[in-house]
């Protein structure tokens, strides 16, 4: 079916190599249809989606702290750092959530989508922050939050890679 024509409030297609018009049936029609909730579902929804909301959860919650206990390292940096690093691993579970879709096009996009996701969240984060007494928000701690799930999403793959061969070889000789 080359396009769709609509006539007097019905649907007509014009056919690959002729101009003969006929009533679209209903299985022309691709609809991208939803899977039934099934157990494998959300046991695949609670091992991925649920760390990445956890992993949330736990960052909005420190950043509600209005002060960090005493036992907290004060070196020069180590707030750039704990912010880099809090993100980078959610940049990984974010990676990790997207890239477990069996939809090609969430799959294709899954780098862009960790970025923009995980963007907004350090953004919101320190907006919130502005809101906790004894904190405040800063633009630096953002970017410092965003180059973490940069980096956590690039280098997902990469940890996934080199993990995964080592996993498939120790099964094989399980099985064998």
């Amino acid at each position: 079916m080359k396009r769709g024509l609509i006539h007097t409030g019905t649907i007509m297609v014009t056919c690959h190599g002729t101009d003969e018009e006929r009533p679209i049936n209903k299985g022309d029609l691709q609809h991208e249809r939803r899977e039934p909730i099934t157990e494998s579902s959300i046991r695949h929804a609670f091992h991925y989606t649920g760390p990445v909301l956890v992993y949330a959860a736990l960052i909005f919650y420190l950043s509600s702290l209005s002060y960090f206990p005493e036992t907290v390292p004060s070196f020069f940096g180590f707030d750039t750092i704990a912010h880099f690093l809090e993100y980078f691993f959610f940049g990984c579970l974010l990676c990790r959530w997207l890239y477990a879709t069996d939809r090609y096009r969430q799959k294709r996009y899954a780098f862009l989508m960790t970025m923009l996701i995980g963007a907004v969240y350090a953004l919101s984060d320190e907006w919130h922050q502005s809101f906790v007494p004894g904190r405040d928000a800063s633009l630096w701690d953002a970017l410092f939050d965003a180059a973490g799930v940069v980096t956590g999403a690039a280098t997902y793959p990469l940890i996934l890679q080199s993990t995964l061969p080592g996993r498939e070889r120790s099964r094989k000789k399980a099985g064998d």
